[in-house]
């Protein structure tokens, strides 16, 4: 009786502290709704910044795209499923240690409890993270594809406007979410300009890549100069970043490897080395 009266008074002062969390949750975005124009225009999203803020554009086509993105954000922001979750799971632990087939201790049925729910509060808001930053580094790694592409289309005489038109749809096969960010740009480009529309690509999505080719490309809609060459001139130094990130990442590995190496290799050569001589002390003592 007294496990059914602790799991009670757990579940009602958890709903009490999920409830005080997502109201003050609310109240921060209320307050960011408010404060609207004093938000700095430098656009944050939750690749870096948390789950807590408005979502960019490129956070919406990440749920468009990825199931499991969006199933990872509607159960981190809804705190009822998470409650219902952690009844949930936590119900056959208390059932199998009420009825004897688990031995825990109230101490350690209470740690089990508090995993169960740090497991269900923190896990899908990391998991929505981890997939949009793969996600957002795809992107990355995917534009000189989509800047090659553009220059062959405006090599063979197409226009800007109709070259990412009909890329957009093409660049599908490579990366859902570039293309989705492409097929939305050509849209805006109808209502308010190429110009505005690569102005508004550029501002949303926060990646040095997708900059640069908009820059480009802003360059040759606003003053007529030729973008062939600067095209594959941008291709090709986008590509030399990359290998040089690259080899950054290899170099910096050697320095990662050394406590492994001293903590799995060193020690227990020490061991091997001098054990023998150190059990032969002991002994003669």
């Amino acid at each position: 009786m007294i496990y059914i009266i602790s799991f009670i008074v757990f579940l009602t002062g958890m709903r009490s502290i999920l409830l005080l969390i997502y109201r003050k949750q609310r109240a921060n975005k209320v307050k960011k709704l408010i404060n609207f124009s004093k938000v700095d225009s430098n656009k944050k999203n939750i690749l870096t910044y948390g789950t807590n803020l408005i979502e960019t554009q490129l956070d919406k086509t990440f749920k468009k795209n990825s199931k499991l993105v969006s199933i990872s954000s509607e159960l981190d922001k809804n705190v009822k499923v998470k409650a219902f979750l952690f009844v949930v799971i936590a119900s056959p632990v208390l059932i199998a240690n009420y009825m004897g087939w688990m031995k825990l201790d109230n101490q350690m049925l209470m740690i089990a409890l508090l995993a169960i729910l740090g497991v269900i509060v923190i896990v899908p808001s990391r998991v929505q993270t981890a997939i949009s930053q793969r996600r957002f580094r795809r992107i990355s790694n995917d534009i000189p594809y989509c800047i090659d592409l553009l220059a062959v289309c405006i090599q063979s005489g197409m226009t800007v406007e109709a070259s990412l038109a009909y890329i957009s749809h093409k660049m599908e096969v490579i990366n859902k979410d570039l293309s989705s960010l492409l097929i939305r740009t050509v849209l805006r480009a109808d209502v308010s300009g190429i110009n505005a529309a690569l102005e508004q690509l550029s501002g949303e999505v926060v990646n040095e890549e997708v900059r640069m080719m908009c820059s480009a490309l802003l360059q040759s809609t606003k003053f007529g100069s030729s973008i062939y060459a600067v095209l594959i001139d941008l291709s090709k130094e986008i590509r030399q970043m990359q290998l040089l990130a690259m080899e950054e990442k290899v170099a910096a590995l050697s320095a990662k490897m050394t406590f492994p190496m001293i903590a799995f290799i060193l020690f227990p050569l020490i061991a091997i080395v001098a054990g023998p001589g150190l059990i032969k002390m002991t002994s003669t003592w």
